[in-house]
């Protein structure tokens, strides 16, 4: 019988693609309407660089926001990692500085207002490549073991929102996702076979 001690886990990686985030410019920049939006023309559609989508994101304080169920994948008793992808076509030395909040919310309840922030916050300022339109990764950002309880009552989704902060050489950066660093959860204790089926509670 393999038990859960004997076994050494890898982090694994996944992205998060822009097309699963929707934009949040809202009236004033404000949290106080979340669901009154307005739409920059140019800015917030997806646009295609290269081959590759993104969001652009060229107002400095512009959002888009994600919405996920608790992933049961990730196991939540390790840190997590979180970095974000983006482009933009200058190949000048300039750097845009990004922001990454989340938050958890029940089923059926009001859509929250995401500012927490992760217990190790993504390096503020990143500079981009030389390349025009080359991806570029902001450093890892990290939410603590433990930091999110996935049974606790009320913590069904999974919010994030990302945060074009400062466009510090006005280059109209691109957003190209979020990637996310976790190691596997694999069963509830070493004992386990198998975890029981979801449930509708």
């Amino acid at each position: 019988m393999i038990r859960n001690k004997n076994i050494s886990r890898r982090y694994q990686r996944e992205l998060i693609k822009p097309q699963e985030f929707a934009a949040m410019f809202e009236l004033a920049l404000s949290e106080a309407e979340p669901n009154t939006v307005v739409v920059e023309v140019g800015d917030g559609a997806l646009v295609a660089v290269g081959s590759i989508l993104g969001i652009q994101l060229s107002t400095n304080g512009h959002k888009v926001r994600h919405v996920m169920t608790v992933p049961a994948h990730w196991d939540f008793n390790e840190d997590i990692g979180f970095r974000l992808l983006w482009s933009d076509g200058g190949t000048a030395a300039s750097t845009v500085s990004w922001k990454l909040f989340f938050e958890t919310s029940a089923f059926a309840a009001a859509e929250p207002t995401i500012n927490e922030a992760l217990d190790t916050v993504i390096p503020l300022l990143d500079a981009h490549g030389a390349v025009a339109n080359g991806i570029n990764a902001t450093g890892w950002g990290k939410l603590s073991a433990s930091a999110i309880d996935p049974d606790a009552t009320g913590v069904d989704l999974l919010w994030f929102e990302v945060e074009m902060d400062t466009d510090t050489s006005n280059i109209d950066p691109v957003f190209h996702g979020l990637e996310v660093a976790y190691l596997a959860n694999l069963a509830l204790d070493e004992r386990s076979t198998g975890d029981d089926f979801p449930t509708d509670a």
